[in-house]
Formats: structure tokens, sequence, C-alpha cells
């Protein structure tokens, strides 16, 4: 449907007190596409007047009076329409941006501050400036209601970021947050650990890696209760000397990587795996990130898996709490479905939505469409969404339970496939009634003896079932465990402070896409034997920026403990990433030989994320003596 009207103005008269919002979205251009225009999309202004614009403000007070209800529709009909506009069209701009990610390559990178709605933030600023409000979590409803209710679009990142690392963990969280951006105001400093308050004791807990998963479900079970949040969770390794803020990231990047091994926890089917031929031991991969395996009600292992999903989301909560980053490379499409078990939707037997169906939701409510096949499940799900298309299926329960007719054989006799007949298809495909991914078979073919062939005959209930289960019942129960975890520690309402992709920039870090040379000057610092004109410090620049990425995730963990940074990248480091002169052998470094220099070789501090370099004699030298030392160092933290 196009929209022709350029300006909607709702008001609403009265005696309440007077407030007054204005949704300046900015051009749909940016949002939609470079050719939005060509598609008839026209730009939309939304200004809200609630109230007399006319009478002075009551400030924070007067926003208060917006309840809950109101932004619902109940009290504030103008108000509660423009919003639900807003979501509306954020929602489809999301989506439209979901399915079609290379029609929107060239769109601003950072499109989603372009829906801020500045008088909205300043006012939830101002709410949250009340720090006694903040502390006794007795902020005004309507905000967690804008923030964690599908319309946290309308408020910055930062905004949002502070709504939830103050008002998610309990009291002695938010008084100890409340405390450490205070104490980093007075020192100029841009921020700081959340959880670095006085009131905050710290627990050491000793880990073995030879039991790391065992350990850290035993762990994890134990701290993730309200009770255990008033402490910050520390860890060392059995056997090693390490202990600080370097081995706590190491803890987690271990139990990361444990997680999505090839071969570990006694071959559960976790993750969909593009590459099943790789070896044990070596980390599943997926070229868009880690996504559920669909397993069927009455699979085997399934009650394991999801208990190992409520694992990995206690883990998750603990990392949020403590500000710790944990390097799994989960799918987009995962934290969307996750966002929407989290609001209550995506119930684990509805039917998924419509492959050509347009409405105006938000993104988390859409969770996952036939569209996204290619996407999650690589060609696997291409050639179901083809074999859709072909048959014109729709999803809904008349057609994903659609029995042999006279329609459904005429249209299966007139459908076409890769330009022949569907058919001819089938028959050479060698298709049967078995679930590709998993190889279970599909309920629509239960009975004894082999499974049948896909055909002409059956090829719809073939389509609807794995529909209904790589969309539906078999992928939501995992995002419900995982939900499910972190709601023993928090609110799992909180997490929808964020869209799915902070989500997954907040807990699983960025990745080091781009380095630089100048953005690398700015943000590494050199330390003591160092000035940012010294030689070997240039070098090591150089060096990092002509990096690739398998290269820049070793070089992160030899000298973080994780491969991947926190929201902010290098620049959001606390402290800064450093570079220091290593002194050679024992020796002053005047005099140091050349030979003995180059023989030396880097190591680093975690905890500080210190690097302490040996003064090389030339860039080749170093790159190769700090390739061996991170090649060398697996496993072993702040060892020199």
């Amino acid at each position: 449907m196009s929209v022709w009207m350029r300006r909607f103005v709702f008001v609403r008269a009265g005696t309440a007190p007077s407030v007054r919002a204005g949704l300046n979205l900015a051009d749909l251009r940016r949002t939609l596409g470079r050719d939005a225009a060509d598609r008839g999309v026209q730009t939309l202004v939304f200004t809200v007047t609630v109230g007399d614009p006319a009478s002075p403000s009551n400030g924070a007070r007067a926003q208060s009076a917006i309840a809950l209800e109101e932004i619902r529709g109940s009290l504030s009909p103008g108000l509660a329409t423009a919003l639900e506009v807003a979501r509306g069209l954020w929602g489809v701009s999301q989506a439209e941006k979901a399915g079609q990610p290379d029609l929107f390559a060239g769109a601003d990178a950072d499109e989603s501050e372009s829906w801020v709605n500045e008088p909205l933030a300043g006012v939830a600023s101002q709410a949250m400036a009340d720090e006694l409000a903040v502390a006794a979590n007795a902020l005004p409803p309507w905000l967690e209601a804008i923030v964690c209710g599908g319309y946290g679009f309308l408020l910055p990142l930062g905004l949002r970021r502070r709504f939830f690392q103050s008002c998610s963990f309990g009291v002695n969280r938010s008084i100890a947050w409340l405390q450490t951006q205070a104490a980093a105001a007075a020192a100029g400093a841009s921020g700081g650990q959340p959880s670095g308050g006085r009131l905050l004791r710290r627990d050491v807990v000793q880990v073995s890696r030879d039991h790391l998963l065992e350990h850290a479900q035993q762990i994890m079970l134990a701290y993730t209760t309200p009770t255990s949040l008033a402490s910050v969770l520390e860890f060392r390794f059995q056997g090693e000397r390490g202990l600080g803020a370097g081995v706590t990231a190491s803890f987690y990047s271990a139990v990361a990587a444990a997680m999505h091994a090839r071969g570990a926890l006694g071959k559960l089917p976790l993750w969909v795996d593009s590459d099943s031929l790789a070896p044990v031991g070596e980390p599943i991969t997926h070229p868009n990130g880690l996504f559920p395996m669909p397993l069927g009600r009455g699979h085997p292992r399934r009650g394991a898996v999801l208990a190992q999903f409520k694992f990995l989301g206690r883990l998750a909560a603990r990392c949020l709490i403590d500000s710790q980053v944990l390097p799994l490379p989960l799918s987009l499409d995962f934290m969307r479905l996750v966002l929407a078990v989290s609001g209550g939707g995506a119930a684990d037997d509805a039917p998924p939505p419509s492959a050509t169906a347009v409405t105006a939701v938000t993104a988390e409510a859409a969770a996952l469409a036939p569209r996204d096949l290619p996407r999650v499940y690589a060609e696997p799900g291409a050639v179901l969404l083809r074999l859709s298309r072909a048959l014109h299926t729709t999803s809904t329960p008349e057609t994903s339970t659609l029995e042999t007719s006279t329609v459904a054989d005429a249209a299966t006799a007139a459908a076409q496939l890769d330009g022949m007949p569907l058919s001819d298809w089938l028959e050479a495909a060698c298709l049967s009634m078995v679930d590709p991914l998993s190889g279970e078979r599909l309920a629509c073919a239960a009975g004894p003896g082999e499974a049948p062939a896909v055909t002409p005959a059956n090829v719809h209930h073939f389509v609807g079932e794995l529909l209904l289960k790589w969309l539906g019942y078999g992928v939501v129960p995992q995002a419900q465990a995982f939900v499910a975890g972190c709601a023993e520690a928090f609110p799992a309402r909180k997490l929808r402070a964020f869209s799915a992709a902070e989500l997954r920039d907040q807990l699983c870090g960025q990745e080091p896409l781009d380095w630089p040379l100048e953005y690398l000057e700015a943000v590494v610092s050199p330390g003591a034997g160092y000035t940012r004109n010294s030689e070997p410090f240039r070098a090591l620049l150089h060096c990092l920026s002509d990096m690739d990425l398998p290269t820049k995730r070793r070089f992160l963990l030899f000298v973080l403990g994780c491969p991947r940074l926190p929201p902010g990248g290098l620049g959001g480091l606390t402290p800064p990433l450093e570079v220091s002169r290593r002194q050679q052998g024992g020796f002053a470094s005047s005099f140091a030989s050349e030979e003995q220099v180059n023989r030396d070789l880097p190591f680093a501090r975690t905890c500080t994320h210190t690097l302490h370099l040996p003064p090389y004699s030339n860039q080749a030298t170093l790159l190769e003596k700090l390739i061996y030392a991170m090649d060398n160092s697996r496993d072993i933290i702040d060892r020199d």
C-alpha cells in the first residue's frame, strides 16, 4: 500500500499535564534503501502533540504521567497511534533489510540512529538522571514500556544500554553501576567496568581445563540466582598462576570454543553445520553465524540439547551482568528468535509467517520467514524455498496440512522447478520423507519400514512439515530454553532493550573487521620505553593493519584473552591497548645486541591489555616473532 500523506498531526485535548513529543523520522530512503523513491515510498514526518503546546512544561514529572496503558492506547489514542505507526514502519524496514541484505548494502551503517526521537530521548535521559529512582527501581513505568516494549528504536543505543546495565540486575548492581559512573566522571574517563562498585564482592572460582564444560555448568547454575548477583565472578585455571580480568576473559573464550567444537558434548546436534565433513575438534562454522539444529518433538536427544541451551542462557546472563564478552558467533536470526521469545511471541507450534505477505509488524515479531531459509540453512534451505515457491505454498494451517486433492494434484502437475517439471525434478533429486539436516523421519511419514520417497503426491506434506519444523517447533524450544536460562538471573524482557544486532554485539562482542592505520594510531597507546614515533611501535601498527581476520582474532586472544572486542571496538577497551618495550634477557636496552633482541619473543599481560614488545630490528622479524608467540601460547595466559 502506497502512502501519500506527508504529515500526520495527532492532538489530544484536555486538562491532563502537558506532554509534547516530536517523532522526527529521517528520510525513509536511508532506511528502505536508495531506490525507495523508485518503489513509491514517500518521506514521512510525524509530529505528535499531547496537551496544549503553549502551556509550560512541567519537566520530568509531567512526562511520568505517560503510563504504560497510554502507550498501549487506552488513555492517549493519538500518541499510541503515532507510536504504533512508527513501530510498524520501522518493523517493515527491518524485515526488508533482513530479507534483502544485498539491496541495502550501500545504506548508512548507522541508520538506526536516524529513528531516534530527540525530545523523547531527552525526557528519558532526565528520568535516568534520578539516581535514587534508578537505584530503587522506581523509574516511571512508561520508560521501560518504551525501552523494552518494542519502541526502543526511538531512543539512542547509549541510553538503552544505560537502562539495561543500571535497571536489570537488582539494587546492589544498580548502586555499584552508579558508583562506577560517578568515579569515571570524576576521573575524566569515558566509562568503565559497570561492576566496579565497592558493594560487590569478588568470588574467585578455580576450574580445570580438562573438565571445563562440566565445571562451567555447575558454576553457572550457582551464580545465576538473584542472590548471587551481588558478586563479581572471576576465574583461574587449575595449575596456572594467572589471575584477573584477562584470565576471566580467557575462561569465557574457552567455554565458547568448546560449545561449538565438532564432537563436543557427546556429539549433541546443537548447531546447523555448513561443513559436516570437517574433522572432530574443529569449530562448527556457518557463514551467517550459529543457528540451532532443528529437532523433531520425538528426537531422542532433544532433552539434552535443550539443557545445553539453558546452560548457554545462564552463561550469557552472567556475561551480560559482569560485562564480559562471550565470543560465540551466534547468528542474527537466532538473536531475533530469542527476542521474539523474550517478548512472549513465537510459540513453538505456531505456523511460520507467509512467504509473500507483508505486514506492518516488528522484525522480532516476524522472527523467521520462509525467505530466510537460504541464509539460515544454506543450500538445503534454498532448495526448500524453491520447492515452496514452486508449489505456491503459503504457511497457513490449511496449506501446511494440505491433503492430496484435485486442486493440489493440478497445482503440482503444473509446477516447474529449475526449468523442468516438478515431477521430473523430484525423480532426479531422489528425496525421501526425511529431514535432510538431522536425518529424522518426518512426522507426516510415520510408519514401519523405510521412509517413502518424495513424489508429486506427497510433496506438499514434505514441504509443509519442513517449514513448520525449520521455522517453528524445531528451533523455537532452543530459543525458549536460552531465554529461560537468562530469566533465572534477570527479567528476560530486559533483553528487548536491544535490537538483534545490538544484543549480539553486547553479548558476543564485535569482529575486528577493519583496522586502518589511522584508527590504530588513535586507539593504541605507547607504553614504557616507546613513543608514537618509535620504529617498533610504528611497525606493529602496520602489521596489525595488514592482518587478515583469523590472525586478528589470534592477536586479540593473545593480548586480551578474548578473540572478539567489546562494544566500541579497540577504542572501547578499558584500560586501552598499550605497547611497552620489553627488556632483553635481563640486559639493559642499550647493551643488548641486535641478535639478542631478535631472539626474544613478545608477551602480553591480558589483565592490563599490555603487549611487551622487544625493539626488533625490522618489521618482518617483528611479525614472525609475534605470530610465533601467538601460535605457541594457546591455553597459556600471561606467561612469558
